[in-house]
């Protein structure tokens, strides 16, 4: 029997196809395009507590002047990202023009770019943002009519890193979000069975896979001798229906988990380590090695949960001022302005360089001391590093990497020591699926919205939005990402 040219044989195959996709909102079109990639996208915010300016911008190549959007060396603090360099953009002159806009008061000058980091929005109160922070909105989107992972997201913060003036994720107007502090907690959120198949069971799933895709594949392949004899309505319907089975195809792939690596027998020792804390009578050395532990430990779980599909949105929390002083070997010393600092986040303040007003850090001249930040910096690249390492050795599946379907935001609630929230030393790294164009050094007019570049990394993760937080400061889409 034919209907307007079309089979009952290809019927069945449309109905089987609408009717999977009407029972299951997850394989809805707005879920998978036709093309998608193996990996949905990923992102990621890593949170720090700024980086001097000065020791931030990349430097030329030999021979040329000045470094240009894709030719450039990184400077010597993020050495350790070089192997990386292909897969970041560096960025200048965005910055939280949401503050600027916001008249409000606020507690403290940490609070103050605290609760526009993520928000882009006023505040609700001197101490609490007034909005949903940018992570939430891509978080609840995604898994919005029905979840599509098990966590809508997560925030790590295993080492207490002082940074939560402000806040940092918001579910809502004056409602922070839960932070997850301990190591032992996040491993017990992974399920018990997860990626226990057998290599036959891998075989089979993916021969089933293969099997469902050849069928329509051949529902597809009939439609071009059908459509030249169909009206112009019916053409239109049976491209829908192509659309349909397309999307159902890539869902399909989307659903399979073969880059899982569940946290194994090794990070769970790494992990019971961690979870002993130095005594009062350790070393700083001994201490350094227990942040480094923390930070490690941090971003293999998070790794292991994006690679397993069971969230797509994290904040991960660099150790700040305090515990990073172990890394880095800081002592407090007396630097010779009659002051002795007793910590980096004290020396941060005295050791900025220009700042809006022109003037400099009063420690800005005193190498030593400068030689410390450039030391924490070092150490917060090498952090991040760490983390780009592990989403680059998950492989895809087609040849490309988790860290290829990921964008890493490393981002912070201040630019540098002086609290300015403008110019801010933000770094993205991995395309998104090839949203973003990686491996460029990108300046943008000094007060360029950090909302554009939200409503970028939403886009990049297929939430359909053209402004965040405020939007008298947004301009849409930030340029010359993609």
């Amino acid at each position: 029997m034919k209907i307007h040219g079309l089979s009952r044989r290809m019927l069945l195959q449309l109905a089987l196809a609408g009717s999977a996709s009407a029972m299951l909102p997850s394989l809805l079109p707005r879920r998978a395009r036709a093309g998608q990639p193996v990996l949905p996208p990923r992102v990621i915010f890593v949170y720090n507590m700024g980086t001097v300016r000065e020791l931030y911008d990349p430097v030329a190549t030999a021979g040329n002047p000045a470094p240009t959007e894709t030719d450039f060396e990184l400077a010597p603090i993020h050495d350790a990202l070089k192997p990386f360099k292909s897969d970041l953009i560096l960025t200048r002159g965005i910055s939280m023009a949401s503050q600027d806009a916001d008249t409000s008061a606020f507690a403290n000058s940490h609070v103050r770019g605290g609760t526009h980091a993520l928000t882009a929005t006023n505040r609700k109160t001197p101490a609490l943002a007034g909005g949903p922070s940018i992570d939430q909105l891509i978080a609840k989107t995604l898994n919005a009519p029905t979840p599509v992972t098990r966590y809508p997201s997560w925030e790590l913060d295993f080492l207490n890193a002082p940074d939560m003036e402000g806040g940092t994720s918001y579910i809502a107007a004056g409602q922070t979000n839960d932070r997850l502090y301990g190591a032992s907690a996040v491993l017990g959120e992974f399920p018990a069975d997860l990626g226990q198949q057998t290599e036959a069971q891998k075989k089979a799933a993916a021969a089933k896979l293969a099997r469902s895709q050849a069928s329509l594949d051949l529902a597809l392949g009939e439609y071009g001798g059908i459509k030249a004899r169909l009206s112009k309505d019916d053409r239109a319907k049976l491209d829908q229906h192509a659309q349909t089975i397309r999307d159902l195809r890539a869902q399909m792939q989307l659903g399979t988990s073969v880059t899982c690596q569940p946290p194994d027998a090794a990070l769970q020792g790494d992990i019971a380590t961690f979870n002993v804390r130095p005594g009062s009578g350790a070393t700083q050395a001994e201490r350094g090695a227990w942040v480094k532990r923390g930070w490690d430990v941090q971003a293999r779980l998070a790794v292991s949960a994006l690679a397993c599909d069971l969230t797509r949105v994290q904040i991960l929390h660099l150790p700040g001022y305090g515990a990073i002083d172990d890394v880095i070997g800081y002592e407090p010393a007396d630097y010779g302005g009659g002051k002795a600092h007793t910590g980096t986040h004290d020396l941060a303040h005295q050791c900025s360089g220009i700042n809006q007003y022109g003037s400099g850090g009063t420690l800005w001249d005193v190498p030593a001391a400068v030689d410390l930040m450039r030391k924490l910096d070092t150490a917060q690249a090498q952090m991040f590093a760490q983390l780009l390492g592990y989403l680059k050795a998950i492989p895809r599946g087609d040849g490309g990497t988790l860290l290829d379907s990921t964008v890493v935001v490393y981002c912070g609630q201040i630019a540098n020591g002086y609290h300015e929230t403008d110019d801010l030393p933000w770094i993205l790294a991995g395309g998104a699926n090839g949203y973003f164009r990686t491996g460029r050094f990108l300046k943008y007019p000094k007060g360029t919205a950090h909302n554009d570049l939200y409503v970028s990394i939403a886009n990049a993760m297929g939430v359909n939005v053209q402004t965040f937080g405020n939007p008298a400061v947004c301009k849409g889409p930030l340029s010359n990402l993609r």
